[in-house]
Parts: C-alpha cells; sequence; structure tokens
C-alpha cells in the first residue's frame, strides 16, 4: 500500500508528529520543533526516535551486523588531495583542483550513481579518464583507512531494508532529496515500511507579490492594426476571409472589416432605439 501523502506547515507538520515515533525528517531544526510541541503538548520532557536519512541508514547496517566507519570530513579532504598528487597531470596543479575534484565526487555519488556506472555514461568524454583515475585513486585510499563513503552507507540500507525488522516509518519536512536518498525512500516503499510522507508547503512572498501585481494590472484591449488581414480583435476565420478578399487588391482598408460590420450594427441599433422613442 503506498504511503499517504499530507501537505503541511511546519507548525502543523510538528503538532501532528508531537506524538508518534519513528520519523525520519530532514533536518535538526523540524526534529527539535516536534520535541518542543511534544513537551509542550505533553507537559514535561519527551524523547522521541527523530532520525535523519543518514543516521537511519546507519541504524539499518548495525541492525544487520554491520557497523562501517563513515570518513569523516578531514579524511576525505587528505584522501583527495593524495589522490590528486599521484596523478601526473597539469590539470592536477591548478590552484583549488582538490576542493573541485571534492565537491563533483560527492554530487556524482550523491546522485545515487556509482564510479563504474560514471565511466559508462561518460565514455572517455573529454577528460573524464582523468577524473575517473584520481576518484578511483580517492576511493582505493579511503577503503585502505579502513571507511566508507556516506553514499555508500545509503546505498548499502537501500539493499538491506526487506532483510532486517524496520517499524513503520513516516517521513517529514523533505522538499527535494538527492539520488542516493531517494533510493532508500523508494526501497522503504516498495518494502511497506513508509506509512506517511508529510511534505511542507508555505506562503511564497514572491509569487505572493507576482500575483498582487497580476491583480493590480488592468488588461489592455488589443487594438485594431491598420490592415485588415493583420486585425488582432478579430477571429482568425474573419482575418483570413479578409486577407484573401484583399489580396489583389491596390488598396488595404485601413480598419478591420468585422470592426467596421459591428461598428455598423451598432450605429442601426442606435439610430432604431432613437425612432421608436
Amino acid at each position: 500500500m503506498p504511503p499517504l501523502l499530507h501537505f503541511a506547515r511546519y507548525r502543523e507538520i510538528a503538532d501532528e508528529l508531537a506524538s508518534r515515533d519513528d520519523v525520519i525528517v530532514a533536518s535538526g531544526g523540524l526534529a527539535s520543533q516536534i520535541q518542543w510541541r511534544a513537551a509542550v503538548l505533553g507537559g514535561r520532557p519527551v524523547s522521541k526516535r527523530l532520525l535523519m536519512l543518514d543516521t537511519f541508514a546507519c541504524r539499518v547496517l548495525n541492525d544487520c551486523g554491520e557497523y562501517p566507519h563513515i570518513a569523516s570530513d578531514s579524511e576525505r579532504h587528505l584522501a583527495m588531495r593524495t589522490a590528486l598528487a599521484s596523478i601526473d597531470d597539469p590539470m592536477m596543479n591548478t590552484r583549488g583542483i582538490a576542493p573541485m575534484m571534492e565537491r563533483s565526487y560527492r554530487d556524482v555519488r550523491d546522485s545515487g550513481i556509482s564510479l563504474a556506472e560514471f565511466e559508462l555514461r561518460a565514455r572517455s568524454r573529454g577528460r573524464s579518464a582523468i577524473l575517473i583515475r584520481a576518484w578511483r585513486a580517492y576511493e582505493k585510499l579511503i577503503a585502505a583507512l579502513p571507511a566508507v563513503d556516506p553514499a555508500d552507507v545509503l546505498e548499502r540500507a537501500a539493499v538491506l531494508i526487506g532483510q532486517t525488522p524496520v517499524p513503520q516509518q513516516i517521513l517529514a519536512g523533505f522538499y527535494d532529496m538527492t539520488g542516493a536518498q531517494l533510493r532508500l525512500v523508494n526501497a522503504l516503499i516498495a518494502a511497506e515500511k513508509m506509512t506517511t510522507i508529510f511534505v511542507p508547503v508555505g506562503e511564497d512572498a514572491a509569487s505572493k507579490h507576482q500575483r498582487q501585481r497580476s491583480n493590480n494590472t488592468r488588461t489592455r484591449k488589443p487594438s485594431c492594426a491598420r490592415s485588415a488581414a493583420l486585425c488582432v480583435s478579430c477571429s482568425t476565420a474573419e482575418r483570413r476571409r479578409v486577407k484573401s478578399e484583399s489580396s489583389h487588391a491596390r488598396s488595404i482598408p485601413m480598419t478591420c472589416v468585422f470592426c467596421s460590420a459591428s461598428r455598423a450594427s451598432s450605429d442601426s441599433r442606435s439610430a432604431r432605439a432613437t425612432t421608436f422613442r
């Protein structure tokens, strides 16, 4: 059974989840707000099981008997600099290449793509072969620690989610997510271990201002063009008819035939009304 989808404001989400456990939250701010609302409604401090997706993935691996060491930021920085130093290419001496390569690797892995799959998609285009060489050297250094990348934890948890007794989960606070996170969420849904998804909504000030401007702006009626064939006030069929009739004429009417007919009919109605009175 697919999970229920709810759209609500942050405060409404916090009120709804104040009495529930096993919630996967998008940020620590939402977790703190849920804890605070639970304490206010209950009248006493409470301890709730509110986990981030990364923490939830680690919990799934621990329940299956796996306790990987996730490489810290400093370990990843040092491993990337060491890997780039081992590549003999002028590009690796560029200023700021280490953080750029690390961010690019992070984008690739967080999108849910492994390095082998990225290599198949790249097909040695441009300088992708050098990038892959550097990233492979980086992964070897991380594995030698021994440690794993954060994306590996999410990927492994998505595989093991059906092999561990995970309680029913609630997902709350996500506007969007990375490909690796989405794979884990889809695994939870496929295993029927997710009941509800709360998506935060709010009034966008920019769109509200734009709507106010649209409501205050008066729409101007288009005026007739000088050519009957180009009149923007008449129907398409009438424009085509007038254009075909005036295609061989030496002079083009200054006003639209349809508009002239409308004015003539209105003038005749006014004349009849005057005669009646």
